[in-house]
């Protein structure tokens, strides 16, 4: 689905340096249809979205800095697999809300 695109020896170590990177490789299209999702419709891509972000960012395996970094974020010391990917997804998920929702234009 998304290819690496941090350095070999450089894995990105917060949550907005993943969500940029993400961000980054996803076409225009899934950005738009990501910012109109309602919150509620978040976990639905956990299932495809958040194994990637565990086994790519490393998040369980070792990448103690961007784990302590979703914790900060969700406000929450202890997430599991599914909540700290899932803050990383909402993360996603906000800044997307505010570069690309569709507005209409006055003519």
């Amino acid at each position: 689905m998304l290819s690496c695109r941090f350095c070999n020896d450089e894995i990105p170590t917060t949550i907005d340096e993943v969500a940029e990177l993400i961000i980054g490789d996803l076409p225009l299209r899934e950005k738009v249809d990501l910012a109109r999702l309602g919150p509620e419709s978040l976990a639905a891509i956990d299932d495809s979205l958040g194994p990637y972000i565990n086994e790519e960012f490393m998040l369980f395996k070792g990448n103690f800095m961007l784990y302590d970094d979703c914790m900060r974020y969700a406000e929450d010391t202890n997430l599991g697999t599914r909540d700290a990917s899932m803050a990383v997804i909402y993360r996603i998920w906000q800044k997307l809300k505010r570069t690309h929702r569709l507005r209409l234009v006055e003519s």
